[in-house]
């Protein structure tokens, strides 16, 4: 449960001191404030764990934690490690507008001189960021509602953030779906002065990209593994808490973070690490409890098991349905989180059984496994024999002719076409009607293609995350995900495509870079599970018609009548029901904010 506000004024306004109560007070899920100062015209305010300090002409406050501390002090000269908005205190007056691109962590820091205002937050943008300027004052705050509330604002929906969240059409300088506050965009440093804001990226990924080509004794095998060691090594000690649970499944990311963890928690903690499977009584075919208990046993975790049971619907249709509304409330807009009531379900459990850090192996697919694009990004970049060879593996693994000739192809598919062949792979369903409803990168020419998807996880709003922040604030939990630190994904980033694609096996690096440390059953499973209809199980048929079928507004694109008609049939697949499901959440954010 933590936040950060900040409200800085100009001219003849005086800060408002009962702002930042009100600003907490808009997201009691966040905790009360439970510290806050002042420097010249600027009010700064924490809740309860996070750090604030006014020292040496500067206000800092820092919201979530520096994981890298230790080694910035030491770089420092410091005989110990202050608290964090100490340690931006020195690391400020050290490095000036680079201290951003030092932190580690999942963070978010505001530091002021009571005339220039700096804010921003982690590379990634796990620790959300919100800022609105209106009547000579600027606010910033963990929660758009917050923002909000500082600057008087009523919360209203902005329709067209919702259209754009609707249909996965937004970008880095997409607003927040409240009318008057902007989202931070992630790896950015906001710079106030007055109420004049500017922002400016201090991170630049793309510059990164393949930037070890051509250096052989790095691409090594040996060599690679190495830094690969030392790297995830350093990632998992980084996100342990103390009070940590590993949630573990029978796929290879999760188990890759349980044999870097292990070592440092039980040397930590004097305890092994516990970690957490879900099983799902109602579908056996989805248990991983088996994989989860070989990985358990082979490197002495403590494993428990948290149960997954259909929950009928109960209760009338109209509590449920505002249930559902005032999640998205919290969430201040609509997103593609869905599985609402079962993250919930599963946080309040592992903080009722003690653990306030969740360990998860997350995001090694955009780390490390996003393959499409590469033969044509080889060719494009004069790698010729690598593209023969991705290719010559690909059709040894039984690839079709068809798509190995797709793969050089060097125009964009057009939109109508990329339309239906999204259609017809069931990615879009049939209702969805509008040409907005197309797959990011299909109008991206093949030989950008791999290039964008390096990319693609440092653009956006990242919606997602942001909604499952506020579920973990309501129960105090925070999940850390080893596999985005931030040198780590740049060490993923600096690889040639050939050496991170050498084959058609999917995590084909990562199997190789794991051998020795995860089981090797776990590394040459070939199947994998599917979730299909414990997804299909989570959904709330009758809250769905009920508010579709009352809509006021109707979103172009979508055909009501014809998705109303599936509803009540019961036949939506996997992609349609989310579709049908985030819709529901947009028409209650617009119609009952």
């Amino acid at each position: 449960m933590t936040a950060l506000t900040l409200l800085a004024s100009t001219g003849g306004n005086s800060p408002d001191l009962d702002a930042l109560p009100r600003m907490f007070a808009a997201s009691p899920h966040r905790g009360p404030l439970a510290g806050y100062d002042r420097l010249g015209r600027v009010l700064a305010g924490v809740s309860d764990g996070d750090s604030i300090t006014r020292q040496d002409g500067l206000l800092v406050a820092v919201e979530g934690r520096i994981d890298n501390a230790n080694e910035l002090a030491r770089g420092l000269g410091l005989s110990g490690v202050p608290d964090s908005s100490a340690l931006v205190v020195a690391l400020w007056h050290r490095h000036g507008l680079r201290t951003p691109e030092l932190l580690r962590g999942r963070c978010a820091v505001a530091v002021t001189d009571g005339r220039t205002t700096w804010v921003w937050r982690d590379h990634l943008g796990f620790a959300p960021l919100f800022y609105g300027t209106s009547g000579g004052r600027v606010a910033v705050a963990t929660e758009a509602k917050q923002a909000a509330a500082g600057l008087g604002l009523a919360l209203e929906p902005d329709l067209s953030v919702v259209e754009s969240t609707l249909w996965g059409d937004y970008d880095d300088d997409t607003p927040a779906a409240v009318k008057g506050v902007r989202r931070l965009p992630k790896a950015t440093l906001l710079t106030i002065r007055g109420t004049s804001t500017a922002t400016s990226s201090y991170w630049q990924p793309e510059a990164i990209l393949e930037r070890s080509r051509g250096r052989r004794a790095e691409l090594h095998p040996a060599a690679l593994k190495e830094r690969f060691d030392a790297l995830m090594g350093t990632a998992c000690e980084r996100a342990l808490g103390g009070d940590d649970v590993l949630s573990l499944s029978g796929g290879i990311d999760s188990p890759a973070v349980a044999a870097y963890a292990a070592q440092p928690h039980l040397a930590r903690t004097g305890r092994p690490l516990e970690a957490v499977v879900v099983v799902y009584p109602d579908h056996p075919s989805v248990d991983e409890s088996g994989w989860a208990r070989l990985v358990a046993d082979d490197l002495g975790l403590k494993l428990e098991t948290f149960e997954h049971r259909r929950a009928a619907p109960s209760g009338p249709v109209e509590h449920r349905v505002g249930a559902l509304r005032d999640w998205v409330g919290l969430f201040d807009g609509p997103g593609p989180l869905t599985a609402i009531a079962e993250l919930d379900d599963n946080y309040r459990d592992l903080r009722e059984r003690g653990f306030r850090t969740v360990l998860t192996g997350e995001m090694a697919e955009f780390v490390l496994d996003l393959r499409a694009g590469a033969v044509a990004h080889l060719l494009g970049a004069g790698q010729v024999a690598a593209a023969a060879r991705l290719l010559a593996a690909q059709r040894a693994a039984g690839i079709r002719w068809r798509w190995l000739a797709q793969q050089v192809l060097t125009t964009p598919i057009p939109p109508a076409v990329a339309r239906r062949i999204s259609g017809s792979s069931r990615r879009t369903p049939a209702w969805v009607t509008s040409e907005r409803a197309i797959p990011p990168g299909w109008s991206v020419a093949p030989r950008y293609r791999w290039r964008t998807n390096q990319l693609g996880a440092f653009d956006g709003p990242g919606l997602a995350m942001e909604a499952e922040d506020v579920v973990q604030a309501k129960h105090g939990i925070t999940v850390r995900r080893p596999f985005a630190d931030v040198d780590l994904w740049e060490f993923f980033l600096a690889l040639p495509a050939e050496v991170k694609v050498p084959g058609p096996a999917r995590k084909q690096l990562l199997r190789s870079l794991l051998r020795g440390r995860v089981p090797d059953a776990i590394l040459d499973r070939k199947d994998k599970t599917v979730f299909n209809d414990a997804v299909m199980d989570s959904v709330d048929w009758p809250v769905l018609d009920h508010v579709l079928s009352r809509v006021e507004h109707r979103f172009e694109g979508i055909n009501y009548d014809t998705l109303l008609q599936h509803i009540a049939a019961r036949d939506l697949d996997v992609p349609g029901s989310l579709w049908a499901q985030r819709l529901t959440m947009a028409h209650l954010f617009v119609e009952g904010a």
